[in-house]
């Protein structure tokens, strides 16, 4: 093999920073180093910042490429001064670290941490171009905005092994940088910029995002804890993407939220990494809005008050994912769609799924017992429900309202306190097989120019009629069980609507 160190002469340095070092500062070893004529084609150094240093001074480098030299420290958490991060260097912020103009930083493995959190004092910084590398371990804890990468501008942190085995089992237990405790934003990348940053440690952020990708950027913050964030844990909008697979937003105001066209891969495992994934978020598990998309397959939102929501055009992929005690645990409105097959809404205490104006949820072989209504699709809108329970609904198992269609094959809708399965205001539910017992009102019930197929099925043990129609509306019921209004007639048309059995 051969490479720069090989085939040059480079030389190794390691000079110590601090009292009794070679140097006060960083800005002082760095300069020293450039004077003499160092560079990366002769030289590899690292600055060792010596026990008890506090840094004391904001790192600005511009249109240089320091990524020969290495800043390490002996002590594991090195502080900050914030009194002395007082210059502001970029757009009103003052970062500690700032690369801008095609500058790169210095890698940087010392893990920093603000003495007192300020307004506008930020971490590590590049911008227009430029480029940081951050070792595992390294960061800034309680800074106001920890680490950022603007206009095209790149920061990663390679962790050998992470992409070999699957799962990340390759890196073993190794993990990322830290930014926890930042007051406004923990990352944020705009301007079609960069942040790779696998495992990171980013939880207890306030301020509005706790991970923010705006304006066609990216960030990779796979298996990385996000948790307890004031407001959103990740949010990805204007054509941002996010990898936040594997990732823990639980107990958040929002976890995942994707925005104008944004993108978020939280797919989930269950591994430490990913912990409770959107579990106890005090607004919404997962948020998709304006033509937006996110893929959640797996994730448990258990808890939260809005489980998965999907607006304005949007698309949510939840497939055997948990949503299990919320208000309501899928919700698609204005025309979008959320795949939830196998997947458990139990226990809301509104709806369990719930699609409306023009939009569609599939969610085959599905579970939505114990929830005011089960399954519900009004305006027009479209739910895939077959071989699915919405068994002890306080109000209906499944409803169709306004122009809707319900397909739920061979589903149950037993004991519920008002209907198991009614169709209303020219909307149809295919139930052929379906059972739904023991219901305080109707087992099934087409209203208001409605139709409902209950081939097959079972409505006995109901308080009103096992089957009923009102206001012109039809029941096909061959082979069912059931009561009728007038048992002694096999198949009824009255003014109401016609039940054929």
């Amino acid at each position: 093999m051969i490479h720069l160190t090989s085939a040059l002469q480079i030389e190794q340095q390691i000079i110590d920073i601090g009292d009794g070092g070679e140097y006060e500062s960083i800005t002082e070893a760095i300069g020293a180093l450039i004077t003499s004529g160092a560079t990366r084609s002769n030289s590899s150094v690292t600055l060792n910042l010596l026990k008890g240093f506090v840094l004391k001074e904001q790192i600005h480098i511009e249109n240089l490429n320091l990524d020969w030299v290495t800043i390490l420290s002996e002590d594991s958490i090195v502080p900050i001064q914030a009194s002395a991060i007082s210059e502001t260097l970029i757009e009103s912020r003052r970062p500690a670290f700032l690369g801008r103009n095609q500058a790169t930083l210095p890698t940087i493995g010392v893990l920093f941490e603000y003495d007192t959190q300020t307004a506008r004092c930020d971490g590590i910084t590049v911008a227009f171009g430029s480029k940081v590398r951050l070792l595992p371990g390294a960061g800034v804890n309680y800074a106001d905005r920890g680490l950022g990468a603007y206009y095209h501008s790149e920061a990663f942190c390679y962790m050998e092994g992470l992409t070999e085995g699957g799962g990340g089992i390759g890196a073993g237990d190794v993990t990322g940088v830290s930014f926890r405790y930042c007051s406004n934003r923990a990352f944020m990348a705009s301007f079609g910029s960069k942040i790779n940053c696998a495992r990171s440690i980013l939880d207890y952020c306030s301020g509005d995002n706790a991970v923010y990708a705006i304006w066609g950027s990216f960030c990779d913050i796979y298996q990385s804890n996000v948790s307890h964030a004031t407001n959103t844990a990740v949010h990805s909008r204007d054509g941002s993407k996010v990898n936040a697979r594997e990732t823990n937003v639980s107990h958040s105001n929002r976890g995942f939220h994707a925005l104008h066209n944004g993108t978020i891969n939280a797919r989930y495992a269950a591994n430490k990494w990913a912990g409770d994934g959107a579990k106890n978020c005090r607004g919404y598990g997962v948020m998709a809005t304006y033509n937006s998309h996110i893929d959640a397959a797996d994730l448990p939102v258990d808890g939260s008050h809005r489980g998965f929501h999907a607006s304005t055009g949007s698309t949510i992929n939840a497939s055997t994912s948990s949503a299990k005690n919320c208000t309501i645990g899928y919700h698609a409105t204005g025309a979008s769609t959320i795949n939830a097959q196998e997947s458990d809404a139990s226990g809301a205490s509104w709806e369990g799924f719930f699609a409306e104006k023009g939009s569609i949820i599939n969610a085959d072989r599905s579970l939505a017992n114990d929830c005011r209504e089960g399954f519900s699709a009004r305006f027009n809108s479209i739910i895939n429900a077959d071989t699915s329970s919405a068994q002890r609904a306080r109000n209906n198992g499944f409803f169709a309202n306004e122009t809707s269609t319900i397909q739920a094959r061979n589903s149950v809708a037993n004991q519920a306190m008002i209907n198991g399965f009614l169709a209303t205001r020219s909307s149809t539910i295919n139930a052929r097989g379906s059972n739904a017992r023991s219901c305080n009102g109707n087992g099934f019930r087409a209203e208001e120019g409605s139709s409902l197929n209950a081939n097959s099925g079972d409505a006995t043990g109901s308080g009103n009629e096992g089957l009923d129609v009102f206001r012109g509306s039809f029941i096909s019921a061959q082979n069912s069980i059931g009561s009728l209004r007038l048992p002694e007639r096999l198949n009824q048309l009255t003014r109401e609507g016609a039940i054929f059995r």
